[in-house]
């Protein structure tokens, strides 16, 4: 397998890397379309896993993997696998309801890793997982295999305990959400992905009235919210972004915006136009589930511009109607029939 230019970077320990990231990369792309385009990422070689290029290409993927994502088991267990970047875990978790798959790249090294895994080195932590043929037997574990092991065990843990949880997000009986939790869910989650939210209450306005608001499809709002926070990362002047929840209506429709400061050049780079895209195809994802996302942006004025005050992008979710009334409960399907074809 030739691997990648940077390969010491996606496979070497730390990289300075917060806490948060449990020693892991991620990169989020496209299962609904023949050309798995990258929606999102946070690894070492973005430029190689940038928006809009294919998954499956930039990995120069084999046998397994590919068909893995082409299984039509939506809740498929997640597959440890060798790629030119390492070794990583590929989830399917966000597919049904999103048409969104992730792979998170561990960094350690994948001979290490390898041995620790066909040694059986996870059984007594729930063996909830598949081995991809494409690993390669190495022998017996090692002393020198012992100290990838808790990094094996961190990342494991974080995909195995969130698989049990069934997601972060979680709704009462009725629906509804605890915007606390909502907060705090987004906190943990910029902080895996790399970026600052700032609350209302810490832009100096009032915390937000609503304790609960509506959300029918807790997957599909974490799949987009993990989405948008990677082109926050990827386009925030700062890596801070404002964040608001409120409610709207006698149902308490969810109502989420957040703005980020971005450099006038980047408005217009390529990157920024890639990043459009894809965030046309989440709008697209957003509607077939009951939710609307738009984006603007707002430019300040002559006076700001000369005090050096930048643009903002608006990306605001509101979640319009209950998805059981649409006409299709697999969104992927929808997806799907929504572009005609899995090519485009």
């Amino acid at each position: 397998m030739k691997h990648i230019q940077a390969y010491r970077r996606w496979t070497g320990r730390g990289n300075g890397m917060a806490e948060a990231y449990r020693n892991m990369s991620f990169i989020l792309f496209r299962t609904d379309s023949d050309g798995t385009e990258i929606l999102g990422s946070r690894c070492p070689d973005p430029k190689e896993f940038a928006v809009g290029k294919s998954f499956l290409a930039a990995m120069e993927a084999e046998v397994d993997m590919i068909r893995y994502l082409d299984s039509s088991e939506g809740n498929a267990l997640p597959l440890f696998l060798e790629t030119r970047t390492g070794m990583g875990i590929l989830i399917k978790h966000y597919d049904l309801h999103a048409g969104i798959g992730l792979y998170l790249q561990i960094h350690e090294s994948p001979v290490s890793l390898s041995r620790l895994l066909r040694g059986g080195a996870l059984t007594g932590e729930g063996a909830e997982y598949g081995l991809s043929d494409g690993i390669d037997r190495r022998g017996e574990i090692q002393r020198r295999d012992e100290q990838g092991y808790p990094i094996l065990l961190d990342a494991w843990s974080a995909v195995r305990d969130y698989r049990r949880q069934n997601g972060l997000l979680h709704t009462d009986g009725k629906d509804f959400l605890s915007c606390r939790e909502l907060e705090g869910v987004m906190d943990s989650m910029a902080a895996f992905v790399g970026c600052v939210p700032l609350w209302d209450s810490e832009n100096g306005q009032e915390p937000s009235e609503p304790t609960h608001v509506r959300c029918y499809r807790p997957l599909l709002l974490e799949a987009l919210l993990l989405c948008l926070l990677a082109e926050v990362r990827s386009q925030s002047a700062d890596g801070t972004f404002a964040c608001r929840v409120d409610s709207l209506g006698e149902e308490q429709r969810l109502f989420l915006e957040l703005s980020y400061a971005i450099r006038p050049k980047q408005l217009l780079s390529k990157e920024y136009g890639y990043t459009q895209e894809a965030r046309q195809h989440l709008e697209r994802v957003a509607d077939l589930g009951g939710l609307e996302l738009h984006a603007h942006v707002e430019k300040p004025s002559r006076k700001g511009k000369q005090m050096g005050v930048l643009p903002r992008t608006v990306l605001c979710l509101e979640w319009l109607r209950d998805p059981a009334l649409l006409p299709t409960g697999d969104l992927k399907a929808g997806l799907r029939l929504l572009y005609g074809n899995r090519e485009t």
